[in-house]
């Protein structure tokens, strides 16, 4: 009785993997073998606010496949502090160092928005990537995504105003989720933009009115 049991949760669990993993982008591209190649080895994983994924200059263990929800890159500052830099939700994958062969990086990864992402260990990812060659492909693409990403956050930094980046922000974050509420404080939001939390109560007190 307890191995069919085992066996029933196995299955749903499988099943509900099937239905969640084509809510990622990338997953969403591959064909159904190789997406059930990928769910055989991942983990299913809640993201809480401000859980970190991997710290600065810490061994990166994992990637996240993010199927809802909001990750940012954070570059963190002689003070200890963290701008962000880049942002990735349900189009694409946490932890793209790992797929470049580095072990880990100067930047913070930080989950801005809670959700959900499937996770795999950094060896299994490699082991599976070889036999998903359309992954590989569409992680290619995405490196290039993710640092333009980067590049035009730069921009709109040293160009803009708060209120139009604010603005920015909260689009970002909005493309990625499957809701148009974000319960986030504006500390947080200030230190994301890397500007006083006075300046995001202003700029967000525009955007209402």
């Amino acid at each position: 009785a307890r191995t069919f049991v085992a066996t029933s949760e196995a299955m749903r669990d499988f099943n509900d993997f099937a239905l969640e993993l084509p809510r990622n982008r990338l997953l969403a591209a591959l064909s159904e073998p190789e997406r059930m190649l990928i769910a055989e080895h991942a983990t299913r994983l809640q993201l809480d606010h401000r859980q970190v994924l991997y710290a600065a200059n810490e061994p990166i263990d994992h990637v996240y496949f993010v199927v809802n929800g909001v990750v940012s890159i954070l570059s963190v500052m002689t003070d200890g502090s963290g701008v962000e830099t880049a942002t990735i939700g349900r189009e694409g994958l946490v932890g793209m160092p790992a797929f470049h062969g580095v072990s880990s990086t100067p930047e913070h990864t930080m989950v801005q928005v809670p959700g959900v992402a499937y996770r795999l260990g950094v060896d299994t990812f490699r082991n599976v990537l070889p036999m998903v060659p359309m992954l590989e492909v569409l992680l290619h693409r995405f490196s290039v995504v993710l640092f333009t990403l980067a590049a035009q956050n730069s921009g709109c930094n040293r160009k803009h105003s708060i209120e139009s980046r604010c603005a920015r922000w909260l689009l970002m974050a909005a493309d990625r989720l499957d809701t148009s509420t974000l319960e986030l404080t504006h500390d947080f939001v200030a230190q994301m933009l890397g500007v006083r939390r006075a300046s995001v109560t202003e700029s967000l007190g525009h955007l209402e009115r």
